[in-house]
């Protein structure tokens, strides 16, 4: 194995490896055929990342080995080394499954990931200022009606205010008043999920989506459109869905 394998690909490679060695020594005996099939599935499991099966299989294997020992086709002492690795390789699952999500890596990556969001912000306000000027009646109408929390406080600072409430909390509850003002002006077929992440831009968009679904299971929201861009989002007043606004067409420019 090369150094750059993962810690638990090296593990499995070694109790594989184990396994193998075992079903040679045991020889011509379904006990041999069935270890080195569980050698093989686990090293392609691992390397899929399918933990569950994995467990599974690490379970099924120690009952191989206590088979093996008890029907004398193996010294106990062949069946411990191994399973002190099975128990390795569960400890490894744990500690994935338990560990947060990656960090950025590098402080070069999180400086760009800044400017970047910086330079989106801009591009989108300079582009709102120019639809503004232009006589856009929706772009007029929000600007009167600048009452999302997020135009209002600094994102920080609402979560700092905030410090019982669950994150997941915190983010649905800002997301339905986004929703709820977004939809509520003239001429909006809804909220969309590029709304939502204008004003939560340190929230992935697998998170949003997440608390979308959350609110649309709870009864919160309904969701509308043809799927993708012409998703739409409007809060559900009653348990009853909210037709969507259609959106007229804005008047040709004058000259």
């Amino acid at each position: 194995m090369e150094q750059s394998e993962s810690p638990i690909l090296t593990k499995a490679f070694e109790t594989a490896y184990a396994l193998f060695k075992l079903a040679d020594a045991i020889r011509h005996s379904p006990l041999a055929e069935r270890l080195e099939a569980q050698a093989l599935k686990l090293m392609e499991s691992v390397s899929e990342s399918d933990y569950r099966t994995v467990r599974r299989m690490l379970t099924l294997t120690g009952h191989i080995l206590q088979l093996a020992v008890g029907t004398g086709r193996t010294h106990p002492a062949n069946s411990q080394l191994i399973g002190k690795n099975l128990g390795e390789l569960q400890e490894m699952i744990s500690g994935i499954e338990k560990s947060p999500e990656p960090l950025k890596s590098s402080l070069e990556e999180i400086l760009k990931g800044s400017v970047n969001s910086e330079r989106t912000q801009n591009a989108m306000s300079r582009e709102g200022k120019k639809e503004l000027e232009s006589g856009n009646p929706a772009m007029k109408e929000r600007e009167i009606k600048k009452t999302d929390i997020f135009q209002r406080i600094n994102h920080e600072s609402f979560i700092q205010n905030q410090p019982h409430r669950p994150g997941s909390e915190m983010r649905q509850s800002a997301i339905l008043e986004r929703i709820r003002q977004i939809g509520n002006l003239p001429g909006q077929a809804g909220c969309r999920l590029k709304d939502v992440q204008e004003f939560m831009p340190g929230v992935s968009e697998r998170t949003l989506r997440y608390d979308l679904q959350k609110l649309i299971e709870e009864g919160h929201i309904d969701r509308s459109g043809g799927g993708g861009p012409g998703t739409f989002y409007r809060i559900r007043e009653r348990g009853v869905l909210q037709a969507p606004v259609s959106v007229p067409s804005l008047p040709p420019e004058t000259t």
